[in-house]
Formats: C-alpha cells, sequence, structure tokens
C-alpha cells in the first residue's frame, strides 16, 4: 500500500477488521506506522495488535515469529527496536488489546 495516503490506507485497515473477521489474513507491510497516525488518532503503529501473529523479516529470511506481547517482551527483537523507535509501550498493546477485546 506504498501508494495510498494514510486516510485511504486507514479505511482499508478499517475494512480488513471489519469484513474479514473469519478468515486467515496475510498482511505485508514495509512500514511499520502503517495507519498509524489516521486509523488509531496516535502517532504509534497500534493497528499491529489486531493481527494474531507477526512474522518480521530481515534479509529475506524469517528473523522472528511469535505474538506481538512475545516479540514486544525479547529486548534483543527487531520488532521490539522498531516498537521502541515508533514510541511503541507496552501498555499501548495492553490497552488496544483490552478495548478492543482481544485476549
Amino acid at each position: 500500500m506504498s501508494s495510498v495516503d494514510s486516510k485511504m490506507d486507514a479505511k482499508i485497515q478499517q475494512t480488513i477488521q471489519d469484513e474479514f473477521v473469519a478468515f486467515t489474513l496475510l498482511c505485508i507491510a514495509h512500514r511499520f506506522n502503517t495507519a498509524g497516525e489516521v486509523f488509531l488518532k496516535a502517532p504509534k503503529p497500534l493497528w499491529l495488535i489486531h493481527y494474531d501473529r507477526v512474522l518480521v523479516m530481515d534479509d529475506g529470511k524469517v528473523a522472528e515469529f511469535n505474538t506481538i506481547l512475545n516479540l514486544f517482551d525479547r529486548p534483543d527483537s527487531i520488532f521490539r527496536c522498531l516498537s521502541d523507535d515508533a514510541h511503541l509501550q507496552r501498555s499501548d498493546i495492553l490497552k488496544l488489546h483490552h478495548d478492543q477485546g482481544v485476549d
């Protein structure tokens, strides 16, 4: 979705959440902050919590694959480094999980 602006990206993310609840969905993002500012009214990549698992690629190979919290809780993970750069905190993830009813 590199050719769409953040407002359109937000609409796409919302449609994914609304219309694909009963499906297995693979989302590929090359920008960590996709839809963060518009979709959730915050400059953090909180849209990520809507996904069950995150797969991090590095140099064309799978580097990490786990739940968001498991990756976030590993201080040496690539995902955690990206989270820190985006100012995403564990409390942000937990709050949105709670607000969205995510286990």
